[in-house]
């Protein structure tokens, strides 16, 4: 299957320059069949290309669209402004989020969901830091396209909700952050170090977690100089995990009415992963159209190191929510 690099030129409803969007296509071109698109966002420091060795693994019926947010690749510079309001790092990336929908949508045409296969529709799927931002456009779904002007944004989105409102059926969060849920998160051991070693030491700390064979895909995606920097994705004030918490209750429990929610995890993972899965369990339980996965012997890396495993997870949520 081909993982083909692509460009998405977003429209700017923000009042700023247009937004350009590296891509990876598991099925460019693709005009006939009724299929599944899954959007993937992913998190901190690492870009669209730590996908590639899942591409190959996904049935016909799944076409993945790994899109490199701001600063990654060549995609456009990183949203970075000197005195952002609260969140306002994040709405621009949730903005992106739904600007990707709308590219998939209307310049991709990937097809809406079909009740008589089951297939169809646009499932997003946030990973680690890119969770944040599935919370926060799920904390503004149901008043879209009307935002409230949260997170820095234009009070309305009415050009990028339709493709949303069309098109989005499940959001998937694989392996969320405490950030996401308003946990504090405390010093990482790659904060402990200068600004300027952060980077590296986040690195290392990451491919010491996966198995030899894996650790040559997280070099290829790197990007040391986006982790420090990529600390301000986050949906409130630096140090505010209170209205974190609240915003994610809000979106989380109820879910928004017409979405479908999974959560996935795996069972060797990171020791503040498991804390920041029980708040989602707790918000999500005993609620319809969710559901939970773990994958057995795989962590925060299971794209490199398990995507065939990663891949019976997805389409078993997908199959189910």
């Amino acid at each position: 299957m081909a993982f083909e690099p692509a460009f998405a030129n977003l429209e700017s409803v923000t009042g700023e320059e247009p937004i350009r969007l590296r891509y990876y296509d598991s099925q460019p071109g693709r005009k006939d069949g009724v299929y599944t698109t899954v959007i993937v966002v992913h998190g901190n420091g690492y870009n669209g290309a730590i996908w590639k060795p899942w591409a190959p693994t996904l049935p016909t019926d799944v076409r993945l669209i790994a899109y490199c947010r701001r600063g990654y690749q060549d995609s456009s510079p990183i949203y970075n402004p000197p005195e952002p309001v609260p969140g306002q790092v994040a709405g621009r990336g949730i903005v992106d989020v739904m600007g990707m929908v709308k590219h998939c949508v209307e310049v991709l045409g990937v097809p809406a969901f079909d009740e008589a296969t089951g297939k169809g529709g646009i499932a997003l799927m946030g990973w680690s830091r890119g969770c944040v931002l599935m919370v926060g456009l799920m904390d503004l779904y149901p008043t879209l396209p009307s935002t409230g002007s949260k997170f820095g944004l234009p009070s309305s989105l009415p050009t990028l909700t339709p493709s949303i409102k069309s098109h989005l059926r499940t959001v998937l969060h694989y392996e969320p952050p405490l950030q996401a849920v308003g946990i504090p998160p405390g010093e990482l051991p790659a904060m402990k170090v200068p600004v300027s070693e952060q980077g590296r030491v986040f690195g290392q700390w990451m491919k010491n977690t996966v198995p030899e064979h894996a650790r040559p895909v997280l070099d290829e995606a790197f990007q040391a100089e986006n982790v420090p920097v990529d600390t301000a994705m986050i949906l409130v004030g630096q140090g505010d995990w209170s209205a974190a918490a609240e915003i994610a209750k809000k979106a989380l429990n109820p879910i928004p009415e017409g979405l479908h929610v999974g959560l996935l995890y795996g069972t060797k993972s990171l020791d503040y992963v498991y804390d920041a899965v029980d708040a989602y369990k707790q918000l999500l339980w005993n609620q319809p159209r969710t559901g939970s996965l773990s994958m057995e012997g795989t962590g925060h890396f299971a794209m490199a190191s398990h995507p065939e495993l990663l891949t019976k997870t997805v389409v078993e949520l997908l199959d189910t929510l």
